[in-house]
């Protein structure tokens, strides 16, 4: 492999992982935003934010806790209104 191409490889890796980090650094912080709207008692825009958080992050491991945060929302609304 020449050095020309082995430069073009090692960039194209450097870029992938950044991309990735950031991703994931986007993740955090979006989870994380919902999550604080949640214990503010926020609940309509929480709902409105984790919602948005799974059609953004269908493969995030936190999508199984987004979702029983979502039924608790929903349970919390009704209540609400009762």
């Amino acid at each position: 492999m020449t050095k020309k191409y082995s430069s073009i490889l090692v960039f194209t890796v450097l870029v992938a992982l950044c991309l990735v980090t950031e991703s994931t650094g986007d993740e955090s912080r979006d989870y994380t935003f919902a999550y604080n709207l949640f214990q503010e008692r926020a609940y309509k825009m929480a709902r409105e934010k984790f919602q948005q958080f799974i059609q953004d992050y269908p493969q995030s491991g936190r999508c199984t806790v987004v979702h029983r945060l979502l039924l608790i929302l929903s349970a919390r609304v009704f209540q609400s209104r009762e």
